[in-house]
């Protein structure tokens, strides 16, 4: 979104400086043919020293913008030590509130898996929270990408945030015809019904949801096929799981894709699965719905949001229920006219979330802050 959003100003006429401590080949090339200027933090082993980063790019802040634009955390620690040196207004665009700093859940997911970890995740937590609040009070506006997450700013910080949906590349993501040899590369039946799973394999992420339901269906639908993409800790636990259920002949782990191959997969599948709790927005389920197919979701965070249940897809009630999400995609897999009909209302309904709707508020919020200062 970033080299997007960088593109749109630039074209508005405004002059755009990224302060980063590392960028992608692709990125860093976008970002240069749209005429950004980039400035990078360079330090060894930057993803792993990614808080020292930030902070060291907040601390060596020497130029005087118009306004700071900060992203998700740790930036926002960055940008309100760049303030505290420039006195600029500072526009935080919240993605989801750091859950190691203010979701129990997570550390108890982090406990379960490493004690080490967890003592780890608990000293940073002390460390770092203070911090991310100090930042969060110097941001003279707030945003956030959905509903939920501006009340999980709420939560976290008492402060309000005016919500501001992220885009979908609809020139990206839509409907195509996968090149020939997919299934044949993934081996996958030709006469396969495919449910697909892309995204991280954290446990967050609930991947274990998707295996769960193949395991319940496919005593009944002997032709599911369940692809999951992405690479993530999870990946050897999720491999372990669809062995011990007796449903790993039928589980593809394709990896990580290029987005081509995300695209054609999100067109080749018959539903997608996004088994997510709390997700604070969410690109999968836009993703899917660009490309014309129904998604499954539960009906909580930032899916609850942008899925319409029973038109795009189906809401899940009950959270986390394994049972409740097979009996949903079920009713998909029983229902071919239905899931054509909400694959063609998806594609009308992510029409609403275009770059150019995020840019302006974007640029509201921006000028709202200048004006304010």
């Amino acid at each position: 979104m970033i080299p997007d959003v960088s593109k749109q100003f630039v074209t508005r006429g405004d002059e755009v400086h990224l302060y980063t401590g590392e960028v992608s080949r692709d990125i860093l090339s976008t970002l240069t043919e749209h005429k950004a200027k980039i400035h990078i933090t360079y330090l060894p082993v930057n993803d792993r020293l990614f808080l020292f980063n930030s902070l060291l790019t907040g601390l060596r802040f020497r130029d005087k913008p118009d306004v700071l634009l900060a992203w998700e955390f740790p930036s926002n620690i960055a940008a309100a030590l760049a303030k505290s040196r420039v006195k600029v207004p500072l526009v935080w665009f919240c993605q989801d509130p750091p859950k190691l700093l203010y979701e129990d859940l997570t550390l108890k997911y982090i406990r379960d898996r490493s004690p080490y970890a967890y003592l780890a995740s608990i000293i940073l937590r002390k460390m770092l929270k203070p911090m991310d609040q100090w930042a969060v009070a110097s941001a003279d506006i707030i945003l956030a990408n959905s509903k939920y997450t501006a009340e999980c700013v709420w939560q976290a910080y008492g402060r309000k945030a005016e919500v501001v949906h992220p885009p979908i590349d609809h020139t990206l993501f839509r409907p195509k015809k996968p090149r020939r040899g997919l299934t044949k590369k993934f081996d996958i039946p030709l006469n396969a019904k495919i449910l697909f799973c892309p995204g991280r394999l954290y446990p967050q992420k609930r991947v274990d949801i998707a295996v769960k339901t193949l395991a319940f269906l496919s005593k009944r639908y002997d032709d599911l096929v369940l692809v999951i993409s992405g690479v993530g800790p999870e990946g050897e636990r999720l491999r372990r799981l669809a062995e011990q259920l007796g449903v790993s002949k039928k589980v593809r782990f394709v990896g990580l894709l290029d987005t081509e191959e995300v695209v054609e997969l999100y067109n080749l599948s018959d539903i997608v699965l996004f088994p997510s709790i709390n997700e604070p927005w969410g690109f999968v389920a836009l993703e899917a719905m660009a490309c014309g197919k129904p998604v499954v979701a539960f009906k909580c965070g930032g899916p609850a949001e942008s899925i319409v249940d029973g038109k795009t897809g189906l809401l899940v009630r009950e959270i986390g229920s394994v049972e409740a999400f097979a009996k949903a995609v079920e009713f998909l897999l029983q229902n071919p006219k239905i899931r054509r009909e909400m694959g063609e209302s998806g594609r009308s309904r992510v029409k609403l979330f275009s770059l150019e709707k995020t840019f302006s508020g974007l640029s509201r919020a921006i000028e709202k802050a200048i004006h304010r200062c």
